[in-house]
């Protein structure tokens, strides 16, 4: 209701860059500050990334990146008909754009703490969260795909082809370089959820996941594992999830996996998407994130997505990035892609399974007949109401 009422006032609901227009999109932000708290933005200079924030408090210059910017970026294009143009917006906001590898600064001196002792150091610009956890998964380069698996998970591809895709995110992600995919709202979080309703006591969440996992049938199960809306592909945020295919011999082990492989599912679906809109297959997916931690799940994203699946033991990708960045920067690498190979961190890799593969081709085909009767019955439970006692 927010996005729709903003650009209403902001008399721009008809132009054609708002396809890409949401509650997540950094001027829908801009524009309910603007209009919500005129007091906090008549004091607004600049709009800058969190990460910019802090490298402006360490070396007292202030800049971006253009990957972090994108969509404030874009939506201040075209002059006079630009999207900010015409929302009443100065392009004055967007700080001084660097590449992530690109000097900001260097720390200030008489800092306090532990940061007094990098005085001087150089502060690399660096990127947004995704950008930079796929650089340190070594993802950044073609035909490579990526999964993030967070509480919730980002997938995409990396091509060198730009193509737009129904349901993706297309951004150019380095030169000549473009990411397709984008962020879901559902993935380890779905299984957190499932694993803590099922078994809700004190013990270590792994170790209560092993012993539902140890409690299965074999029995299929179809899971859509849309418990909080979905953004990618699907950008629908009244979409529910569903089991499909329930008995009573089912285990709690069938559920856990049902959960895993939905949003397996959804990975594929993106997959899918991105490789016919860019005309190529990935030869591997890099995954990286607490969902990398399960190697159960691991081997059945890799049985899915018919790809190996390389998973970090690392449990901080992003700051693997963040290495890779400084490598490139310091000219210890030829590109950031290049820089995660100087970087000793442990890998697994899980080859799919023929066998496994062919069943999950029929579960996921299943799953794809089954998503539009999910999603009207979505619907129509989005606008029940019990009535009021």
């Amino acid at each position: 209701g927010i996005v729709e009422d903003v650009l209403l006032r902001a008399g721009v609901q008809d132009h054609p860059l708002v396809r890409h227009f949401n509650a997540f999109h950094p001027l829908a932000r801009i524009l309910w500050l603007k209009h919500n708290e005129p007091a906090v933005w008549e004091k607004t200079q600049w709009v800058v990334e969190p990460k910019d924030y802090l490298n402006f408090k360490l070396t007292g210059a202030l800049a971006s990146d253009p990957i972090s910017q994108f969509w404030l970026l874009s939506a201040m294009e075209g002059g006079d008909k630009a999207l900010g143009v015409l929302a009443g917006l100065d392009k004055s906001l967007l700080p001084e754009l660097r590449r992530p590898h690109e000097g900001v600064g260097t720390v200030l001196r008489h800092m306090p703490g532990a940061l007094g002792k990098i005085a001087g150091a150089t502060v690399f610009c660096g990127c947004n969260d995704t950008w930079t956890a796929a650089a340190g998964l070594g993802a950044l380069k073609h035909a490579t795909a990526y999964c993030i698996s967070g509480s919730s998970e980002v997938f995409g591809i990396l091509s060198n082809t730009q193509a737009e895709v129904p349901g993706l995110i297309t951004m150019p992600w380095a030169d000549a370089l473009w990411q397709l995919g984008g962020p879901g709202l559902n993935g380890a979080n779905g299984l957190t959820w499932m694993v803590t309703s099922l078994m809700p006591d004190d013990r270590p969440f792994d170790e209560r996941l092993a012993a539902l996992l140890s409690q299965q049938t074999g029995l299929p199960l179809l899971f859509h594992p849309y418990l909080h809306g979905e953004r990618t592909p699907l950008w629908d945020r009244d979409i529910r999830a569903s089991f499909m295919g329930l008995m009573a011999a089912h285990k709690p082990g069938d559920l856990v996996r049902g959960a895993m492989e939905g949003v397996s599912f959804v990975n594929r679906m993106v997959l899918e998407r991105a490789e016919a809109g860019a005309g190529q297959q990935v030869q591997e997916v890099r995954l990286g994130g607490g969902g990398a931690r399960n190697a159960d799940w691991n081997q059945i994203r890799a049985n899915i997505l018919k790809r190996p699946v390389i998973a970090s033991d690392t449990e901080e990708v992003g700051l693997m990035g963040c290495l890779a960045v400084a490598r490139f920067g310091l000219s210890l690498a030829p590109s950031v892609a290049q820089a995660t190979d100087g970087i000793a961190v442990p890998w697994r890799r899980f080859e799919p399974q023929a066998a496994e593969s062919r069943f999950y081709d029929d579960l996921y085909a299943i799953f794809l007949d089954t998503l539009e009767p999910v999603r009207t019955a979505s619907h129509r439970l989005a606008s029940c109401r019990l009535p009021e006692r």
